[in-house]
């Protein structure tokens, strides 16, 4: 994981992130563990309005092959925090990559 020299300011946003977030709501039924979930789009669309109230960002890069690079970065003061993810595919095909 890498920051910045301070995440001051990034703590505050994401202390105001939290107070404005609501429970996100359980949109598609996973029929073979008989449950719930929240997709991926209710959570991005439930995230939006708090995550732009508290100025913050989130971005994604691919790093190589199997990586991937995920920064939190607060719009007025540029602070961050960056971690990546290495993921190992089962199968060396396409769709494995894409997925």
């Amino acid at each position: 994981m890498e920051k910045s020299k301070s995440i001051k300011r990034l703590s505050a946003a994401l202390a105001l992130f939290h107070a404005k977030m609501k429970p996100i709501q359980k949109d598609t039924d996973n029929v073979e563990h008989q449950s719930r979930y929240a997709s991926l789009g209710a959570i991005l669309t439930a995230i939006a309005k708090p995550m732009k109230a508290a100025g913050l960002v989130i971005t994604q890069f691919p790093v190589g092959v199997d990586g991937l690079s995920t920064i939190l970065s607060h719009t007025v003061s540029g602070e961050f925090i960056q971690s990546e993810f290495t993921m190992k595919m089962q199968k060396d095909a396409p769709q494995e990559t894409g997925a």
